[in-house]
């Protein structure tokens, strides 16, 4: 929880998608002994965040869930199949502008405006004040 908090800025409830991944991240992380170095970390978030874009545990989660922690029962290659898996499934993992028609914050690409408003420090165009879900105020929420 602390890397997707400090690495993508997914501070709070309501952008925190995909809960169903953190089984399989921990299974991760403990076989790794929690010694990531920084380019498989991120690969690694990069399966996470595709996994709440495109929906990877909506259905049937135990499943799928079963499937993925199958993937990883050996070391190597474990996040390229991990990511070949969402790709066979989905196809293309590349976002398009209609991805983002969505408006609200219920919107399955919320939490990536989120992140990227927190991970690049988003300034508020007429105040300049970087935006933060610590602003006070009705007008001050992301």
């Amino acid at each position: 929880m602390n890397l997707i908090s400090s690495r993508l800025g997914l501070d709070h409830d309501r952008v925190l998608g995909s809960r169903y991944s953190f089984p399989l991240l921990a299974r991760y992380l403990t076989q790794k002994e929690g010694q990531l170095d920084h380019r498989e970390r991120d690969r690694l978030l990069y399966w996470y965040v595709h996994t709440f874009l495109w929906g990877r545990y909506a259905g049937s989660t135990e499943t799928v869930l079963n499937r993925d922690l199958g993937l990883i029962e050996e070391r190597d290659g474990a996040l390229d199949r991990l990511i070949d898996e969402l790709r066979r499934v989905r196809g293309d993992l590349r976002l398009q502008p209609e991805d983002f028609l969505g408006w609200s914050q219920g919107a399955r690409f919320y939490p990536l405006m989120y992140m990227m408003t927190r991970v690049w420090h988003a300034r508020d165009w007429y105040s300049g004040i970087e935006l933060s879900n610590h602003l006070l105020g009705r007008m001050t929420s992301l």
